[in-house]
């Protein structure tokens, strides 16, 4: 997920530094390939949603727990949506995932997502793809940045993540659950799709 501060600690062979870096480059990166907003296709119950809720804030910590990551966000307006790539590499899931048995095959993959969230009104993360549309996969997810994981949230409507906002809008520091889970394209998840269509590298 992201992250507000560098503490110069070292994540495998690569400093905070130099992820978090690279991080800021791919996210430059993905929206310079930004597509036509008017053919971005979304769920009719999240398009009703944005329609009579324009600029909608959230508020995900109402009960001011400590440590609660996100917590007040400003969703994107119907007519700012955007179909961006989104993009997913080995790097962290044969790291700290278990995946590959630690060895790196250094795939990487794009998958075309809708962002959903304009702003972290508490300016502690970078919003872009914390919650996300994923058109190809038809479903919804959110885009760790700093270690270029894909969280898919199977199943779920928008009314379902709306309802449980502040589940889905903290995934990203949750463990896998029957309600989100890694994507891991390289394995039969379930999704009616050919994944190779995606694989970059």
């Amino acid at each position: 997920a992201g992250e507000s501060g560098v503490d110069g600690k070292r994540e495998g062979g690569r400093s905070i530094e130099s992820a978090l870096s690279r991080s800021d480059w791919v996210c430059s990166d993905v929206r310079l390939k930004m597509k036509d907003n008017l053919k971005v296709e979304i769920p009719s119950d999240l398009r009703a949603y944005l329609e009579a809720n324009p600029n909608q804030i959230l508020e995900l910590n109402p009960m001011r727990v400590p440590h609660t990551n996100l917590e007040n966000i400003q969703l994107t307006s119907l007519e700012q949506l955007t179909i961006e790539d989104i993009p997913l590499d080995t790097y962290d899931y044969a790291l700290n995932q278990g995946d590959f048995d630690g060895e790196d095959p250094e795939w990487e993959y794009e998958f075309p997502g809708v962002n959903l969230v304009a702003r972290d009104l508490d300016e502690q993360f970078d919003p872009w793809g914390l919650l996300l549309w994923f058109p190809s996969l038809q479903c919804y997810g959110s885009w760790d940045n700093s270690h270029h994981l894909i969280y898919t949230f199977p199943g779920a409507t928008w009314t379902d993540v709306i309802s449980s906002i502040v589940f889905y809008g903290n995934a990203q520091w949750e463990p896998e659950s029957d309600s989100h889970r890694l994507l891991r394209p390289w394995l039969e998840q379930g999704f009616s799709v050919d994944m190779s269509k995606y694989r970059r590298k």
